[in-house]
């Protein structure tokens, strides 16, 4: 976070996100799908730039309190009828109610998945309690295109991935070397190698790209 941002500021730009979050669900479930596209960017950026969400590369999704959840939902033969109980109705948790309540860290991919989760409301903890894996990926990647299949395609979320992560991290769909290009040197490659170094604003980029593009990135 810059030094310059304060907390009344944080606290101002947290009130200003949650007033167009009310007003972006209505919009998003009135768009078609290029029109969610766009709404998902544009709630990225402004998960970025409240601190909801912080990019980080080669990590899809890290949140302790999910992680903790899902943990302790998991079944035992041992567990007491109380126990089971317990674990049943944290299986039955909504993912959107623990990730909108606190904060998480998340590549390109795992960013898009927050956002729509948050948007879309319709992901419970028994959904991505199998799919679980390292603490930097809470819910698997498969599990993330399967979630937003009915939104992106697959296609669309490899370019997003290797745009962002400044390599070729997934081969595309169809392959075409020259778009595999594009998307790796769209934020200047691998940020160690002279590209953008601030994963924020790689992700930012895309995003801003997908809004300008009417729901589509092109690098």
């Amino acid at each position: 976070m810059s030094k310059k941002m304060n907390k009344e500021t944080l606290r101002r730009l947290q009130k200003n996100y949650r007033d167009r979050v009310r007003r972006r669900n209505k919009k998003f479930f009135a768009a078609d799908k290029a029109g969610k596209r766009v709404i998902i960017a544009q709630d990225v950026i402004d998960q970025l730039n409240v601190g909801k969400i912080k990019a980080e590369n080669l990590t899809y999704l890290a949140s302790k309190e999910l992680q903790d959840i899902i943990s302790n939902s998991e079944e035992d033969r041992t567990d007491s009828t109380g126990e089971k109980q317990l674990k049943k109705e944290l299986r039955q948790t909504e993912v959107c109610d623990i990730l909108n309540k606190n904060n998480c860290t998340a590549c390109a991919l795992g960013s898009i998945f927050v956002s729509a989760v948050g948007i879309n409301d319709k992901l419970k903890v028994k959904d991505v309690i199998s799919h679980y894996g390292y603490e930097t990926e809470v819910v698997s990647s498969d599990k993330m295109h399967s979630y937003l299949g009915s939104i992106f395609s697959k296609r669309q979320l490899h370019m997003i991935e290797n745009a962002f992560e400044g390599s070729v991290v997934n081969e595309l769909l169809l392959p075409n070397v020259t778009d595999e290009e594009k998307c790796v040197a769209f934020n200047g490659g691998l940020s160690e190698e002279g590209g953008i170094k601030n994963p924020k604003k790689r992700l930012i980029r895309i995003m801003e790209n997908i809004i300008e593009n009417n729901g589509t990135f092109v690098p």
